[in-house]
């Protein structure tokens, strides 16, 4: 009898032990199951957390502009960039600053003084590009000038005896070719009746000098291989004689 008391009271209590853990695994309070979803749930939230923290922000797009262009026009430069190099002469044969000479000075459409010199001004040349002129000043003693029009610089070039000087031509800012009067052998070629349009070849009318104003030399150029329209008439075709052929409404002085 006690035996079978003894067994119902162990089965009774396994029973309750069972049911003990079983409820106790849907228990929302337990402590294993709620711990390990609510840890994972807190961990992947982390990550997504961290992950957009990371990501660097999205930059607006920019266009990338062309460089702009620095490079001056001659006539913009100031004296030491525009004589820092060599440039070529080339004579403005339309006139475009409407340059005019009213004796010592030099007028810029009709009624502005450009410059005035202090002496008479004569044998003007400008450029086309609007950035230099050249002229003459003085009776007895011709002084070649070369004037900056964006500084207003003038500088003096070279002076000579109005006896032997009779004219010039610019060929760069840096040089200029310059001739002299009729040579004395000319002269006498002349006086003796001969043709002044078929001379001898050795025999020049005048003498010609390139002057380079960077360096000071001066060389001599033979009458026969001077060419008086170097460089001012590129492009322009000439007739037999090499004189270029001109349009009707330029004028060559």
């Amino acid at each position: 009898m006690k035996l079978f008391s003894y067994y119902i009271l162990s089965l009774l209590l396994g029973t309750a032990v069972a049911v003990s853990i079983l409820t106790g695994c849907h228990n929302k309070d337990s402590f294993g199951p709620v711990i390990m979803t609510t840890a994972s749930s807190d961990i992947s939230n982390s990550s997504d957390v961290e992950a957009s923290e990371q990501k660097p922000a999205p930059q607006p797009k920019t266009e990338s502009k062309p460089e702009a262009n620095t490079e001056l026009e001659l006539w913009e430069m100031d004296y030491d960039t525009y004589f820092s190099q060599e440039r070529k002469f080339k004579r403005d044969m339309e006139d475009i600053l409407k340059l005019t000479i009213d004796e010592n000075k030099i007028i810029q459409n009709g009624t502005e003084i450009l410059y005035q010199a202090d002496a008479p001004v004569s044998d003007l040349y400008q450029n086309q590009n609007r950035d230099l002129i050249f002229f003459v000043k003085g009776t007895d003693t011709k002084t070649i000038c070369r004037l900056h029009l964006q500084s207003g610089k003038m500088d003096e070039i070279l002076s000579l005896d109005s006896k032997t000087f009779q004219s010039f031509a610019p060929k760069t800012n840096y040089s200029l070719v310059w001739w002299t009067q009729e040579t004395p052998e000319w002269k006498a070629y002349i006086e003796a009746g001969e043709d002044w349009e078929l001379p001898p070849k050795d025999l020049d009318r005048v003498h010609h000098y390139q002057f380079n104003s960077k360096t000071g030399e001066q060389k001599f150029i033979p009458e026969s291989e001077y060419d008086p329209y170097e460089g001012e008439f590129e492009g322009v075709p000439r007739n037999s004689d090499g004189v270029p052929i001109l349009d009707e409404d330029l004028v060559f002085e």
